[in-house]
C-alpha cells in the first residue's frame, strides 16, 4: 500500500519539529517539511525558504502553497498558525490541520496581522492539534466553536533506559535548560539564587540556552557577585540534554509564560525534581509536592526557599524524582504522543479517501 502523504509546514530548525518528522516517518508516512530558515533533515524531503524576519512568510506564501500542492499530500499540517497558517490557507481545498504552540494563540491571536491569518487558519482547519490543556482552553477562547474539533496531543519524551547514579553533595548542583528570553525567566532565578546562597553556600547553578538576555544575565551574576555559583555553559544539543540533566540535582523552571513545559519532563525522565512556575500549561507536567514544587511568578523570594528547602532535603528530591519518572512513563512517552497523532492522520485521510470514493 502507498505511504500516506503528509506535508507539514514548520520551523526545520526546531528540534520539536524535526522529532515530529521522523517520528512521524517512522511510523510509515511519506513526509516533506516546507519551512522558513534552518537546514534540510536528514532522511526527510526538506523545502527550506529564506527567514529574513516576519514579512518572510508573505513573501514565500504561494510558492511554499505551489511546492505542497506539487507534493499531491493527503493532508496538510500547519504548525504555528499566526507564521505558517497564510501557507496552508494558500493550499486551496487540501484538508488541512492546524498545531497550536503557544505564542501565536497567547499573544499574536489579538492583533493584526497574525491575529487574522490565526483565526482563519483555525476556522478552516479540519482539526485542530494543542500540546496541553491550557493551549487548547486558549483556542477555545477565541471561538467556543473551535473546541469541539480540538485535541489535546502532547509532546512527550522518550525517558532514557539507565540513569547514571546521583552526583554527590554537597555542592547542589541545579540546572536549567531555556532559551533566555524574558519569558524564560533566567533573570528571576539569577535573583532567588542571590537570595539562596546567603543561607545555603554550596549550591551551583547551571544555565542551558542562548539568547537576547545572555550578556544581561552575565552583568547581573557579576554584579551580585555569583560568579563562584552560577555558571553558563551555552546551547546544548538534543543528544546531550539527558546527560546534562542527569549531572544535577534538580531543575529550575520559573517561566513568566509556558505553554506546555518539555524541559520539565526532560529533567522528571531523569528523575529529576523541578521548580517550576505556577503558569500556563506547567501544572499539567508538574505535580505540585510530588514530582515537584510549585511557585507564584515572578516571586524569586519564594523561589529561593523552594531552592533551599530541596538543596537540604536529599530524600525528598529523590521521591520527588523518582514519582516524576513514573509519571512520565504513565502519561507523556513519545510512543503514545505518536500514536495519537497517527490516529488522527489515519481518520482524517481515511474519512476523506471514503468521501471521495462515493
Amino acid at each position: 500500500m502507498t505511504a500516506k502523504r503528509i506535508l507539514m509546514f514548520g520551523w526545520a530548525d526546531s528540534v520539536h519539529m524535526q522529532r515530529w518528522c521522523h517520528g512521524m516517518a517512522s511510523r510509515g508516512y511519506s513526509i516533506r517539511l516546507i519551512s522558513a530558515g534552518g537546514s534540510p533533515l536528514d532522511g526527510i524531503d526538506t523545502v527550506i525558504h529564506p527567514r529574513t524576519g516576519s514579512l518572510s512568510y508573505l513573501r514565500y506564501a504561494r510558492k511554499a502553497a505551489r511546492e505542497a500542492r506539487d507534493f499531491n499530500p493527503d493532508l496538510v499540517h500547519v504548525h504555528y498558525v499566526s507564521a505558517f497558517g497564510l501557507w496552508g490557507l494558500l493550499c486551496g481545498p487540501l484538508p488541512m490541520i492546524a498545531s497550536v504552540w503557544g505564542s501565536d494563540i497567547d499573544r499574536k491571536a489579538s492583533g493584526p496581522p497574525a491575529g487574522f491569518i490565526t483565526r482563519r487558519t483555525l476556522n478552516r482547519a479540519i482539526h485542530i492539534c494543542a500540546t496541553s490543556s491550557f493551549l487548547a482552553d486558549l483556542v477555545q477562547q477565541l471561538d467556543p466553536a473551535f473546541g469541539s474539533k480540538t485535541t489535546v496531543i502532547p509532546f512527550g519524551v522518550q525517558p532514557p533506559d539507565n540513569l547514571p547514579p546521583t552526583p554527590t553533595a554537597p555542592p547542589v548542583r541545579i540546572c536549567f535548560l531555556k532559551t533566555l528570553r524574558p519569558a524564560s525567566g533566567s533573570d528571576i532565578l539569577i535573583a532567588a539564587m542571590k537570595r539562596a546562597v546567603e543561607t545555603e553556600h554550596d549550591l551551583r547553578l547551571s544555565i542551558a540556552g542562548e539568547g537576547e538576555l545572555l550578556t544581561e544575565l552575565r552583568r547581573m551574576v557579576s554584579d551580585l557577585g555569583l560568579g563562584q555559583h552560577v555558571e553558563f555553559v551555552g546551547r546544548i544539543e538534543q543528544e546531550e540534554v539527558y546527560p546534562f540533566v542527569s549531572r544535577h540535582h534538580f531543575m529550575v523552571m520559573p517561566s513568566r509564560r509556558e505553554a506546555f513545559g518539555v524541559a520539565a519532563l526532560e529533567a522528571a525522565a531523569c528523575a529529576r525534581a523541578v521548580l517550576a512556575s505556577d503558569v500556563g500549561g506547567i501544572p499539567e507536567v508538574v505535580r505540585d509536592g510530588d514530582t515537584g514544587i510549585l511557585i507564584p511568578p515572578e516571586d524569586s523570594d519564594k523561589l529561593a526557599a523552594a531552592i533551599v528547602r530541596l538543596a537540604r532535603d536529599a530524600n525528598l528530591r529523590e521521591k520527588m524524582g523518582q514519582s516524576g519518572r513514573e509519571f512520565v512513563k504513565r502519561k507523556y512517552l513519545w510512543d503514545r504522543s505518536l500514536d495519537l497523532m497517527a490516529s488522527l492522520y489515519n481518520r482524517i485521510i481515511d474519512e476523506r479517501r471514503t468521501h471521495t470514493a462515493i
